[in-house]
């Protein structure tokens, strides 16, 4: 009954790799533009816009670093990140005065013209698309054809 499954995962080529690469560029992007936003908003008193940036950029390069590293507890990691990512900026609405418009939350990403909210959506696609027991049922299935 039970079948033998090798792993056949590579690293990814193409699209997949194009993505990762610009998660990782946007994460430093949000990254540095954090930092800038943070002081203006530590000098100016503005403790809860500077705590909201750090934190999206934080998630942002949490979320990069598990799509990246991609093992299983990255894998879980990286889940909950691009969750976070994709459901802030919807109630960024609800909690707008504590947000830089720096920071990719902001108005679902309009400052960016919300690719932040599409490569999350990507992200999170990509990591339910790319999981191993998906890529093994799949693999089962062709053995049996």
């Amino acid at each position: 009954m039970s079948q033998k499954l090798t792993d056949t995962r590579t690293r990814a080529h193409g699209w997949p790799s194009v993505l990762i690469a610009l998660l990782g560029v946007g994460a430093l992007i949000f990254l540095w533009r954090s930092v800038i936003s943070t002081q203006i908003a530590v000098s100016a008193g503005s403790y809860g816009v500077a705590v909201t940036s750090v934190a999206a950029a934080a998630v942002w390069l949490i979320g990069f670093a598990g799509v990246k590293h991609n093992g299983r507890r990255m894998r879980y990691i990286a889940f909950v990140a691009w969750t976070v990512n994709v459901l802030m900026p919807l109630l960024s609405f609800f909690i707008s005065g504590s947000l830089a418009r720096t920071n990719p939350w902001f108005a679902a990403g309009e400052t960016y013209y919300y690719l932040p909210t599409i490569g999350s959506i990507a992200a999170l696609a990509w990591l339910v698309w790319s999981r191993p027991a998906a890529m093994a049922a799949r693999q089962l299935e062709e053995s049996k054809k």
